[in-house]
């Protein structure tokens, strides 16, 4: 026996270690079998032997090749293995081949598992021993495999038998685990993840990928760690630009590794199928046999798998399909006997593509083979739901590459291409190319004006989906007449057909409602929007509707609700989200509902968690809400120099309007002037805002007014200057609108200036009356942004009763910094905190009565059980029945 073979071998100098993965084959000292099946590459031997290694586990090692396919060479080899740690074992079968009688192959497992046994039983037996067969996909003999499998069923607890293998060896495997015989660790397990294979490259290169470039690279590799190493040799450096370029015909060592470990180790017959179908992406049985004329592709496809041979297969729209590894197919499409398709077997197999819901995948084939013609007739078919599930990253290579004669003729490539545009945040742009789809659009219903309305409706409908997005686009811009002189062409019951634009009508019309300041009015359509975008599961329509129904939501008051909104599309998202940037929504909604809650550091990892995952791809739209609530973060947290980082951003995008600012938040110059004046700095910028600022002049959004008017009254009352015929205005526009958030900003306001007036008993009214319209136990961050201006008043509000919890509350919170939402403040009442009815009402919740029930013991009307139920809940701090049940028992009144 060559001692090499059955010695493990040096882990290599440079090592990645992969807690989760060794922490997965802790699993195999339980199980008899394990089974660690990749393709080549991907780190099968260095795995076991890294855990080896770590776990000091007694065992045995045997590298096998070709020539131990056969029984009698194979079992002498694994009877070396045991040599080492098990020479008992080993003495004990050795004469099998030794003797004057022919070695049985058959009957030898039986002899093996009966000196196991026998081993089993004695003092010297280790707590596990593991054998390790590595290379087993060089073994097929079925006497060998019908051994193994014996073995398998019937080894002692102490022994487990691990093979790392290229491919499936035909053990009955599915079996096995149904008996619960067997640990398998795939692909799935073995490939690197992003981090990963950055470490790796940093240790082969010294040099350290940038966040694009990483993950340009990781997606071309897959994770597939040998064409991390072989790339890390191959590129002079790791630019953007390089690693784009790079490909396993581009480079020597990957293009030899593929051919003399993977390809040329196949027959004949597996070779030509590959060589046939590298052109295509995805591929299936039915396409393979419809468009490719491959007779009994299932079975080869199967094949395939069981082989590892860098393919995947997985379920689609109930289909079973399977796809090459990138590097493997542009090395295969690249060899010089790979079958070159001819033009209709393009078409063809686009077609097929589109057909079974493979929409980009049959756009990109046409794309790539540059069948302009074929690709802008099948745009009317799949541009609006490629888009609607968010796919502008796939659209944008497409339609860059798209000639500009066939994109000027083809109002679908127009609609797509405008798409790209807003992302990039090119909004003028974006509008041209609308403008001259309608125009196409229009010309094109003049002249098929003869054909019945069916054969039309497409083009109806993209008319109209321009239409709606031109009246977003002048929203966003801050064009306000441009947007109010469209909406009327916007007829929602025309959209009834095609649903999916009717809930983007619903969202145009809430998010008008919105900036107009009239949130009450907001709340109904952006509801329907969201109710029909949820049914389509338009994940694009969704996040732009949360986008405004949530604010919509606070800005009212009902937290509860935004939050319910925000988690059931967070569990509709769970597992389908196809454009990563999208789910940045979540994450930004979630902070601005923390940041109410007064629960800033979190509201502040949310917020980091946003702008990591839309990275690069944030729409600028979007950047700016995003860099406003970094800043309201920041300014709570009192963290100034982020808060002007925050607002210098704004500034900067700011330039790009030419000082028309269109965005519902304050202009960034007045951001930048509340960060100074809160730094303690004097407010010159403030002074200067305030004398430019005209609170009848509107212009812009009028809820950005609304909310830089009240900053305008808050600066004025501060430095002693009567503004009480405006603020009256404000708040009872507010009402109006159901803006009771800042209805109740108007009241602390008021308050304010009751107190700078003496009048502490107007200003307790005032304060009552804004814990009414926003319950400060769940939205205390209001409250803690007036601060500094009612504090003398809530500290007055600790003598009177039905103040004095939820003021206690208020101040606990703002000293601890925390959020104390839910929570029960710990203070004592005083003795006439709550008067003696109040007391009794209490004893009665208690026993679990109903509210008619009290009415009718106590002699009283069922209206005064309920006043003297929000005096309780006033008083103790409590929302609800059971909140003043664990308040009233914490402070001893129960």
């Amino acid at each position: 026996m060559i001692e090499t073979k059955i010695t493990r071998p040096q882990l290599p100098e440079v090592d990645i270690v992969r807690s989760p993965l060794l922490q997965r084959l802790d699993g195999l000292t339980g199980l008899p079998l394990t089974l660690i099946s990749a393709p080549a590459g991907y780190g099968k031997t260095t795995t076991i032997n890294q855990w080896l290694e770590s776990r000091r586990v007694t065992h045995g090692w045997l590298s096998l090749d070709t020539r131990d396919n056969d029984p009698f060479v194979f079992w002498q080899a694994v009877c070396d293995a045991f040599t080492r740690q098990l020479a008992r074992v080993s003495d004990a079968i050795m004469p099998l081949f030794l003797g004057l009688d022919a070695f049985n192959a058959e009957s030898f497992p039986d002899a093996l598992l009966r000196a196991l046994n026998e081993y089993a039983r004695s003092w010297s037996c280790p707590e596990h021993f593991v054998l390790v067969l590595d290379d087993f996909h060089c073994i097929d003999d079925r006497i060998i495999l019908a051994g193994i499998r014996r073995l398998v069923d019937y080894a002692p607890g102490f022994f487990h038998l691990v093979l790392t293998s290229r491919t499936q060896p035909d053990l009955a495997l599915s079996t096995l685990q149904v008996k619960n015989r067997l640990l398998l660790v795939s692909v799935a397990q073995l490939r690197f993840n992003a981090e990963e294979a950055a470490q790796l490259w940093h240790q082969r290169t010294g040099s350290v990928l940038g966040a694009e470039t990483l993950a340009m690279f990781y997606q071309k590799t897959e994770g597939w760690p040998a064409a991390i190493q072989l790339a890390a040799w191959c590129l002079d450096n790791a630019s953007v630009a390089t690693v784009q370029e790079w490909s396993a015909t581009r480079d020597p060592f990957l293009g030899d590794y593929l051919s003399n470990e993977i390809f040329r180790a196949q027959g004949e017959s597996v070779c030509n199928f590959l060589l046939t179908v590298a052109p295509y992406g995805y591929l299936s049985a039915t396409f393979c046999e419809q468009v490719l004329e491959q007779r009994h592709a299932g079975a080869m496809l199967e094949l395939l798998v069981r082989k590892n041979l860098l393919i995947t297969r997985f379920q689609q729209q109930g289909q079973r399909l399977y796809r090459l590894h990138e590097l493997f197919r542009d090395w295969l499409e690249a060899n010089s006997e790979c079958r070159v398709p001819d033009e209709s077997q393009i078409i063809r197999a686009a077609h097929w593509y589109l057909d079974n819901g493979l929409m980009m995948e049959g756009l990109q084939l046409l794309q790539q083979k540059a069948l302009w013609q074929p690709l802008v007739d099948c745009l009317p078919a799949i541009m609006l739901p490629v888009l609607r599930q968010g796919g502008f990253a796939k659209v944008l290579p497409l339609l860059h590459r798209l000639p500009e004669a066939y994109l000027n003729s083809s109002p679908w490539a127009l609609y797509g291409q405008a798409f790209v545009l807003f992302s990039q945040g090119q909004s003028m742009a974006c509008d041209v190319c609308l403008v001259r789809a309608q125009s196409l659009l229009e010309a094109d219903l003049e002249r098929r004006s003869g054909e019945a309305p069916e054969q039309l409706m497409k083009l109806r409908l993209l008319h109209l989906a321009c239409l709606l997005f031109r009246v977003d686009l002048a929203r966003l811009r801050g064009d306000v007449q441009a947007s109010q002189a469209l909406m009327p062409h916007l007829n929602l019951l025309d959209m009834s057909q095609a649903p999916y634009l009717q809930a983007w009508g619903w969202q145009a019309q809430g998010a008008a409602y919105f900036m107009a300041g009239d949130f009450r009015s907001a709340q109904q359509p952006l509801v329907q929007a969201m109710a029909l975008a949820n049914t389509l599961q338009d994940r694009v329509c969704q996040a732009a509707v949360l986008s405004w129904l949530i604010p919509c939501l606070l800005g009212q008051g009902n937290i509860s609700m935004a939050s319910s909104y925000l988690t059931e599309t967070r569990e509709q998202w769970q597992d389908d989200i196809p454009y990563l940037p999208l789910t940045s929504v979540l994450p930004y909604l979630e902070s601005q509902i923390l940041r109410e809650q007064g629960q800033l550091e979190a509201a502040c990892d949310k917020l980091r968690e946003a702008f990591a995952q839309a990275g690069t791809l944030l729409n600028p739209f979007h950047r700016v809400y995003f860099n406003f609530l970094r800043w309201r973060i920041a300014i709570g947290q009192k963290e100034f120099p982020e808060a002007e980082r925050a607002a210098t951003t704004l500034e900067k995008i700011s330039l790009q309007y030419e000082g028309a600012w269109p965005f519902a938040v304050p202009e960034p110059r007045l951001l930048l002037a509340i960060n100074e004046v809160l730094k303690g700095q004097p407010p010159l910028q403030m002074i200067q805002w305030a004398k430019s600022f005209n609170p009848t002049n509107r212009q812009g959004a009028c809820v950005r007014h609304l909310a830089e008017t009240l900053i305008w009254l808050r600066a004025n009352l501060i430095a002693g200057q009567s503004c009480s015929e405006v603020l009256a205005h404000l708040q009872s526009e507010a009402r109006a609108l159901g803006l009771m958030a800042l209805v109740c900003q108007c009241l602390l306001m008021e308050a304010l200036g009751c107190l700078l007036q003496g009048n502490k008993v107007a200003g307790f009214v005032c304060l009552e009356d804004a814990f009414r319209h926003v319950d400060p136990s769940q939205m205390p961050q209001l409250y803690i942004d007036e601060m500094p201006h009612i504090e003398p008043l809530l500290r007055a509000a600790l003598h009177q009763p039905e103040l004095m919890m939820r003021a206690q509350h208020l101040l606990t919170l703002a000293l601890s910094g925390t959020s104390l939402t839910g929570q029960v403040a710990t203070v004592s009442p005083t003795p006439d905190a709550l008067s003696q009815r109040e007391r009794e009402i209490l004893v009665w919740l208690a026993t679990g009565q109903k509210n008619a029930d009290i009415a009718r013991d106590l002699g009283i009307s069922l209206a005064t059980v309920k006043t003297h139920l929000q005096n309780i809940y006033n008083k103790l701090g409590a929302s609800n029945r059971k909140d003043a049940l664990v308040s009233a028992r914490a402070l001893g009144i129960l």
